[in-house]
């Protein structure tokens, strides 16, 4: 899929969105200019609160997150 087909793609996702939370994270990392590298313990970290949601069930599976948008 070329970058064009992907953009178009990604507009008609974004206009069938009514999650206003995730509007608002989207259009944040639109208007981010520079994203701050971590440092390696805020990397481990996340990786560790990452893991611990996994094992919690706390996760949402890409698939589903598609389904819910159609």
């Amino acid at each position: 899929m070329n970058m064009q087909a992907r953009k178009l793609k990604f507009i008609q996702e974004f206009i069938n969105l009514n999650d206003e939370e995730l509007i608002q994270r989207l259009e944040q990392v639109l208007h981010e200019e520079e994203i701050e590298p971590y440092a390696l313990e805020e990397f481990d970290a996340k990786i560790d609160g990452a893991e611990e949601d996994e094992n919690a069930g706390r996760v949402t599976v890409g698939e589903d997150v598609i389904k819910s948008l159609n």
